[in-house]
């Protein structure tokens, strides 16, 4: 049985693979929500999977 990270890691990678993003891209920017805001795994994985659902990653990629 999958923990709830490993769950929302699946669910990161989902969302990032639809998108054509790489996924070291995510890992680096999960680890700076957890290294520089001090939060556990599971708030950084799932204020990264918001970021798909508020529109924030689509703004990011219209600026390439």
């Amino acid at each position: 049985m999958k923990t709830v990270e490993e769950k929302l890691w699946d669910k990161l990678y989902k969302l990032a693979d639809k998108k054509e993003i790489d996924r070291d891209a995510m890992n680096r920017l999960v680890n700076y929500y957890i290294n520089f805001n001090k939060w556990n795994e599971t708030q950084a994985l799932n204020y990264a999977i918001n970021l798909y659902y508020n529109g924030c990653i689509d703004m990011i990629l219209a600026l390439k």
